[in-house]
């Protein structure tokens, strides 16, 4: 048995993997940058190690740091955790070179599923159904339109390396084609150091449902089940079910046995993931396989009581799986939901600033808690993730709590089409809702009492002013204290500034282009500049036109939320 395990991960997944180990009579040791000091993984864990700045690419993702410290403490095997290093071939490799165990699946699995366009074709290869698309590589803009255009709109495009909502891009139009060619190459190259793209057929309506397998070193390859992730946001996760409530049996196990064939076609062991795309007859399609434990694992751990991290590091040690397919049984329902660093107010933009107790660095992912929970009624799991959503401790508007809220909150949900904040839900009793990003949390009821009468009031909460409706009554009010409401008369009328000739910067970020110059002429829907923030890249488009008067910053520049990009005429 494994003796000593180095997590090269922080945060809510080392502190998994660190009382996981430690039930096992497992000695761990941490890693740790500047920013994270203080942070609880490294409390946890027996040892810790300092591997650099705050930046992860001077630090987590730095190979050689990470096997500086497995030598510094002994450790004999290293379990990467969720992003970072954890499907990085390299490091797999360089471990197995010094000798070192990796709590993850061969090297040869990792390079296979790592690269989309040779993932999907070893996946058609091995049966296994594929959404129609260009799998080979694409030289510049151009060709991606002529492409596009063949396949037929809409399309995605995406970057051969990508993960996490990083690198993709919906495209309906030949326009649209062109800029987001060109912005998924440079955030996949920003993001994973490869900048090379395919496209494929985007499927409308579609929901996203993945196979959790698990297999050992001796043949034995199980799936356990499906996690039902539709209700996405710019590609990312926010709410994860299992098993899904859309899935029938015949379907799960269809899907299951075609990502059984898959890992089998690439010799894998140990936790994996096998994405698919469903659409509303359930027909389902191969998106991508993650070769790591996923973020939303404790779901169908918490249905199928097999823990993933144990079996993680018993398989990686050389250990027979103790389960059969027929021992794999789904009881009950899991809910996870993600609460994100991002502001409400402003179409969902990365926020970074304080929350309750803790600052969220600007190095850090936008991803700040997750909520995982269990019961054996479906009803039942919605109410409760609603309540522990509710009262997550946050203050100011720097999170999606309410919006995560206001999503638990429609019990009849199945699932949210991904994309925007303004997609449509659709309901189990095929009625369709529109969820609009003017949405506003804070919203409340009040109870007053006067004398023997109670009165309820619905009270909204716009800026630093109060909306009370009451019986038909609509009245907007401020509240003062007597000494302000004495001094607000006295006060001259403050005219906001007209800034609509001004490009600011929605979020703080670092400005990666600015595509017009001094006395261009610009059209609406125009791409003006870029901002990089929380490793996604955001494109800043003209909301009229205009004629540019003066630019004031430049690629490579760091700028604060609202600071000036340009001026026009």
């Amino acid at each position: 048995m494994i003796k000593k395990i180095l997590i090269a991960n922080r945060g809510e997944i080392a502190c998994r993997v660190i009382r996981t180990a430690k039930r096992m009579g497992i000695a761990t040791v941490a890693v740790y940058s500047d920013a994270d000091r203080d942070a609880l993984h490294v409390r946890m864990a027996d040892e810790a190690v300092h591997i650099g700045p705050a930046p992860s690419d001077q630090s987590y993702i730095v190979i050689d740091r990470i096997l500086d410290a497995v030598a510094k403490t002994g450790a004999d095997a290293v379990h990467p955790g969720y992003g970072f290093l954890s499907e990085n071939a390299l490091f797999a490799a360089a471990l197995e070179k010094a000798g070192i165990i990796f709590i993850g699946p061969p090297v040869r699995a990792i390079e296979a599923m790592g690269d989309k366009i040779t993932s999907k074709k070893i996946a058609a290869e091995a049966g296994v159904s594929t959404v129609p698309g260009h799998m080979d590589l694409i030289a510049d803009a151009d060709e991606a339109v002529k492409i596009s255009s063949s396949i037929g709109y809409p399309v995605m495009i995406k970057a051969s390396a990508g993960g996490g909502g990083k690198g993709m891009r919906i495209a309906w139009n030949d326009a649209e084609a062109r800029e987001g060619f060109q912005s998924s190459k440079n955030e996949a190259k920003s993001s994973f150091g490869d900048d090379r793209i395919f496209i494929e057929k985007f499927v409308t309506q579609p929901r996203h449902i993945e196979i959790q397998v698990l297999g050992d070193q001796h043949g034995t390859t199980l799936y356990l089940g499906e996690r039902e992730c539709s209700i996405q946001r710019r590609n990312q996760k926010v709410i994860e079910e299992a098993p899904s409530p859309f899935l029938d049996e015949q379907t799960r196990k269809a899907m299951g046995e075609q990502a059984v064939l898959l890992a089998k076609a690439v010799g894998y062991f140990s936790a994996g993931t096998v994405e698919f795309i469903v659409d509303g007859n359930r027909n389902f399609y191969f998106l991508e396989m993650n070769t790591r434990l996923q973020v939303e694992h404790p779901v169908t751990e918490l249905i199928t009581g097999v823990d993933l991290v144990e079996q993680m590091i018993r398989i990686a040690a050389g250990e027979k799986l103790a389960l059969s397919q027929d021992d794999v049984k789904l009881e009950g329902w899991a809910i996870e939901s993600r609460l994100y660093a991002e502001d409400p107010y402003r179409n969902f933009l990365p926020s970074i600033g304080r929350l309750s107790r803790y600052r969220v660095h600007p190095d850090a992912d936008a991803l700040r808690t997750l909520a995982v929970i269990a019961a054996f009624a479906h009803q039942v799991i919605r109410q409760r993730a609603l309540q522990i959503s509710g009262t997550l401790a946050t203050a100011g508007r720097v999170t999606a709590k309410d919006w995560i809220v206001a999503l638990a909150d429609a019990e009849e949900t199945v699932t949210i089409e991904t994309g925007s904040a303004e997609s449509a839900v659709v309901f189990a009793d095929g009625s369709r809702f529109a969820i609009s990003s003017d949405w506003l949390p804070g919203k409340r009821l009040a109870s007053f009492t006067i004398g023997d009468r109670v009165a309820e009031v619905k009270i909204d909460l716009i800026g630093s002013a109060i909306r009370l409706r009451w019986r038909g009554m609509d009245v907007r009010a401020r509240v003062r204290s007597p000494r302000v409401a004495q001094l607000a008369r006295l006060m001259p009328v403050k005219v906001p500034p007209d800034m609509s000739r001004m490009l600011l910067c929605p979020m703080p970020g670092v400005i990666t282009s600015v595509t017009v110059g001094v006395g261009d002429q610009v059209e609406a829907g125009q791409t003006l500049a870029t901002v990089e923030a929380m490793k996604m890249e955001n494109v800043l488009k003209a909301e009229r036109r205009g004629v540019v008067k003066r630019v004031t910053a430049v690629p490579g520049q760091s700028l604060a939320v609202d600071e000036l990009i340009m001026e026009f005429e």
